[in-house]
């Protein structure tokens, strides 16, 4: 590889249609039904602009920015400590703008980005890059990032080097210009789960332990799902490698909202038809997971959880004025899901005629 140069790159990505979705909400008792049915609301196919991502390497030393809680600054500002010093012949480029707190984020937006600058410096022939990461990451990134052969730094200091700059219109613009590059690791990714062997099979429930967005009824759902023959699993159990494997073996999951579902970035065609069904917490209702198999052969439906007296007050704080402050006050919270709900999302996978028909079928 050659010496490091100065350059510039652009990508712009292309415009695209969100696919419609279906989702099935709980049941009702208020004076608007006639009788208590669960709710299938229609969300109508939306079109989105496709963005721009830019990547900038500069040769002479500069700093990346300091991802320092204000203890932490405080502390080094105290023992005079001072960024971290790179090598000069390597260029550094800083992943955690892209927010590294859980594996999600991790796959759906740094990983991609990632790789397509990997690949780019492979056709400008320059050494790989050093990417850097959090003090303590969550250890499955460092597990796959380790595997696929990828050069890390960790710290929670700025860092003086030969840096990458990165630009681009909003952060999902960035992975989704970006997801394309995932294809040129799709063989190492295969490589990786070849040697995984776990006694799972084809259905399983992705579910969720304490604190976080966990299921109020927790009991009452886990008998219909286990009754239905799906096998309970707590990915946190796994490690990165059995995570992948298994997301990209099942042919039928469901999963609460969350991390445990990033493996779905992975999966192709050649992994086959999916049946998922996420269950989304009534004060996180988001399309990552749905956005990430709309192009495999799949059935989704999303079931939406009972919203408590709390968010329905807050739903209606400011309704002129839309505001992501519902979503960061319930996202994590805990939530009920509505049986009811749930029995007809299972009855309505093998439906062709889904939602046609909607109103006899649920009575």
């Amino acid at each position: 590889m050659s010496a490091i140069v100065d350059f510039d790159l652009s990508f712009v990505g292309d415009d695209y249609i969100r696919a419609p979705l279906w989702i099935i909400g709980p049941r009702s008792y208020l004076s608007d039904r006639a009788i208590p049915l669960v709710d299938v609301i229609g969300v109508p196919a939306r079109s989105y602009g496709g963005g721009f991502l830019k990547i900038s390497g500069r040769q002479d030393p500069r700093s990346t920015k300091g991802y320092l809680r204000r203890r932490e600054r405080a502390f080094f500002a105290l023992t005079g400590s001072r960024p971290d010093k790179g090598v000069s012949d390597r260029y550094y480029v800083d992943l955690r703008m892209f927010g590294l707190g859980n594996w999600s984020h991790f796959i759906n937006l740094a990983l991609p980005v990632a790789v397509l600058i990997r690949d780019h410096f492979t056709t400008l022939q320059l050494s790989n890059p050093v990417f850097i990461l959090d003090k303590d990451p969550f250890p499955a990134i460092i597990e796959l990032l380790k595997y696929l052969g990828f050069d890390i730094h960790c710290t929670n200091r700025s860092v003086t080097a030969p840096l990458v700059q990165i630009d681009f219109s909003s952060s999902s613009d960035a992975g989704n210009i970006a997801r394309v590059s995932l294809a040129s690791i799709s063989s190492d990714i295969d490589g990786l789960i070849a040697e995984v062997h776990v006694s799972v099979g084809g259905r399983i429930f992705l579910n969720r332990r304490p604190p976080n967005r966990v299921l109020k009824n927790n009991a009452e759902i886990r008998e219909i799902i286990l009754d239905a023959g799906f096998e309970e699993l707590f990915m946190e159990d796994y490690s990165a490698a059995e995570q992948i494997a298994l997301v990209m073996r099942a042919s039928q999951i469901i999963a609460i909202h969350g991390a445990s579902l990033a493996p779905l970035m992975f999966r192709t065609n050649a992994n086959g038809p999916l049946q998922l069904i996420e269950l989304a917490p009534p004060g996180h209702v988001v399309p990552y997971f749905r956005d990430m198999i709309a192009n495999i052969p799949h059935t989704y439906r999303m079931v939406r959880g009972v919203p408590d007296p709390d968010m329905a007050a807050q739903a209606f704080v400011d309704v002129d004025t839309p505001s992501m402050n519902f979503t960061k006050r319930f996202s994590l919270s805990e939530f009920m899901l509505d049986p009811e709900s749930l029995r007809f999302a299972f009855r309505s996978l093998d439906d062709v005629d889904f939602p046609n028909d909607t109103i006899s079928r649920t009575t």
